[in-house]
């Protein structure tokens, strides 16, 4: 979901809450005639501590919500609690958001296995689970996940059904080589391809899985090279997808007609992209050529453009 849109449903979520007078906000758990309280676990640490800047941009956010008189004269207050990215500490977490914080709703917590472990808890609380940080698409299913909502990330089934109809109408004969993270996460990805591809999956992929506690990747990436495959396709982390990047820009690097192919595609690749770049840099009176020399410039025409729209945030957009 767009940055944008996804913001305009978190109002409308909110806003709900707030026009709720029906009921004494004394009824309400986690809302009163001046605050909604909600709450979120994120990996601040952990080997995913880089998703922690989600949570560090939606505690600025709501800050901006704040200073502009809130919702209906409520104020939005997120508690936003570190869970290093591991499902029992998430658990922990979520359990003191909800029974010592008292929070409305548990907000855009990171993670699919750690969604899917507080799930049965919030349900049994009846605590609403929105905007679940996850594009796995069992939280698609009512049935099993009555309290959770989508709309951080887009499917992790369907990104993989793009991936692979964009590499079938690049090479209609592509074999692929896939490297998932061992859980729904990259389960998910896998099924997309399986979409895509039918009764020929099995011929044409390679997969190799990797734990979220490894410390490499190096041999699923061995595994993945010997399969000869023309495409790779990445379901993990941050981590985890810059090691597997870095060692086969590597190998690229080592193999001279490799290298020399990649940068004519890379120089095909270029030009629309520059456009683009081009037209982001009109408003700031900029263009490609100053990107180099002008940073410190450029950063501080983003941050006075920032500034006159949405406001000053302290601490989360500096100079």
């Amino acid at each position: 979901m767009p940055l944008v849109a996804r913001f305009f449903s978190v109002i409308g979520a909110f806003t709900v809450l707030a026009w709720s007078s029906a009921l004494p906000a004394a009824e309400m758990r986690g809302v009163t005639a001046t605050e909604i309280k909600i709450g979120q676990t994120m990996p601040y640490s952990g080997p995913v501590s880089a998703f922690g800047a989600l949570g560090r941009g939606e505690v600025a956010y709501f800050k901006m919500l704040n200073e502009r008189g809130g919702i209906n004269g409520r104020k939005v207050t997120l508690i936003s609690l570190d869970d290093s990215y591991a499902p029992p500490k998430t658990v922990e977490q979520t359990r003191r958001l909800v029974e010592s914080e008292e929070v409305a709703l548990i907000f855009s917590s990171i993670g699919t296995a750690h969604n899917t472990a507080i799930a049965k808890y919030l349900q049994s609380k009846n605590i609403p689970q929105l905007f679940v940080g996850s594009g796995a698409s069992k939280f698609a299913d009512i049935t099993q996940y009555p309290q959770a909502t989508l709309g951080v990330q887009g499917p992790f089934r369907y990104e993989a059904r793009l991936y692979a109809r964009h590499a079938l109408g690049k090479n209609p004969n592509a074999k692929f080589a896939v490297l998932s993270q061992n859980d729904d996460f990259g389960r998910d990805y896998l099924l997309g391809l399986k979409d895509v591809l039918g009764d020929k999956y099995d011929s044409l992929v390679t997969a190799a899985t990797y734990e979220v506690q490894d410390p490499t990747i190096d041999s699923q990436i061995v595994k993945l090279k010997a399969s000869g495959a023309d495409a790779l396709v990445i379901a993990a982390t941050p981590k985890f997808a810059a090691q597997s990047i870095r060692k086969r820009g590597t190998e690229i690097q080592a193999d001279p007609d490799k290298a020399t192919k990649m940068k004519s595609r890379m120089r095909d690749e270029k030009a629309p992209m520059m456009k683009h770049y081009e037209e982001l840099l009109k408003p700031l009176g900029l263009t490609m050529a100053d990107t180099d020399k002008k940073e410190a410039d450029i950063k501080a025409k983003c941050y006075q453009m920032y500034a006159s729209y949405y406001g000053r945030i302290e601490g989360s957009f500096s100079q």
